[in-house]
């Protein structure tokens, strides 16, 4: 074979290798290009959590806890609540950060809390009792109230007599309001207090207030009274129940049920714990309204401080915070 056969073959081969090389340069250029757009449209979804948050929704809405809690109030411009497992007191800061331990007593079982308007008292109910905690005092009694409600530093609660007040421990109990009515419900804004028949899609009910008695709304069927700025009833005006709706600066927020099913039975089937729903957010001023988030979240315990709105995820019992605009 001459020489210069020799050499071509050389050339030919060393064109080849270069050519592969420069084919898998561009191969590796292009895949990592593809990674970086593909990376760039995923939607992360809040760690240990099943609610879908759109992609626009991200910094919006933030999950805060990892644990079930119960029993979110304010107190000392901080969000306090109780861990639904072990009964232990925690503090957060309003930007959801910096989670403080501030009671480690154990509460098992527990059901409910009913805060007093300082954060410093509550009503606790367990699975077995009932408390009267006070915090600042650590002071604790046993107390058997029906359905109580926090009025001033006061109790009131359903008595055999129609409506009673007593102090927080259940002592110096007094009637303040006589009725037949047996099967009804109170409220109160801390300046009155109101009565309505239990909520139901069968049935009307109006609310009273009463010390003077005086009619308030209705007869409507599944009217729910809370004292915001306004009221809702059933599903009226704002597409949800009133429990899940909150005020702030005559602007209300309400949680309000999506796809609900035609046959749902509203509100009984909510407080019989035979539907959750999956709510969006949405603002009403006046006779405007938008929605301004979308969740699989069932809200409740709404409340709004430093213009963020936080409320507990009652499938999960997480505690979330929903940015409001400026």
């Amino acid at each position: 074979m001459s020489l210069k056969t020799i050499l071509i073959i050389i050339i030919s081969l060393l064109l080849i290798i270069l050519i592969w090389l420069l084919y898998n340069i561009w191969q590796g250029m292009n895949k990592k290009d593809n990674n970086i757009v593909s990376e760039n449209n995923i939607i992360q979804k809040t760690p240990l959590t099943s609610s879908v948050i759109t992609a626009t929704q991200t910094q919006k809405l933030q999950q805060l806890t990892t644990k079930p809690i119960i029993g979110l109030t304010i107190s000392n411009q901080k969000l306090k609540y109780f861990d639904k497992i072990t009964g232990h007191i925690f503090e957060m800061a309003p930007d959801g950060t910096r989670e403080l331990e501030i009671n480690s007593s154990d509460i098992s079982g527990l059901l409910d809390v009913i805060w007093d308007q300082t954060g410093s008292k509550a009503i606790v109910r367990t699975q077995d009792k009932q408390y009267f905690y006070d915090f600042s005092t650590n002071q604790v009694i046993l107390t058997d109230f029906k359905n109580p409600i926090w009025f001033q530093d006061k109790i009131i609660d359903q008595c055999s007599a129609g409506v009673c007040q007593s102090d927080p421990d259940g002592f110096n109990e007094k009637i303040i309001f006589q009725t037949a009515l047996k099967d009804f419900h109170i409220a109160s804004d801390n300046r009155a207090i109101y009565i309505y028949q239990k909520p139901s899609a069968k049935a009307p009910s109006i609310v009273y207030q009463i010390n003077p008695l005086k009619k308030i709304i209705g007869p409507y069927y599944g009217l729910i009274f809370k004292s915001l700025n306004n009221y809702s009833i059933g599903l009226e005006p704002y597409g949800t129940i009133a429990d899940k709706c909150v005020s702030q600066n005559n602007i209300i927020y309400c949680a309000v049920p999506q796809d609900l099913d035609q046959n749902t039975l509203m509100p009984d089937d909510y407080y019989k714990n035979l539907i959750t729903t999956e709510d969006s957010f949405w603002q009403f001023d006046g006779q405007n309204k938008k929605e301004i988030a979308k969740t699989s979240c069932d809200a409740k315990n709404l409340l709004i401080f430093e213009n963020k709105l936080f409320f507990t995820d009652k499938t999960s019992g997480y505690l979330y915070m929903l940015k409001l605009a400026e």
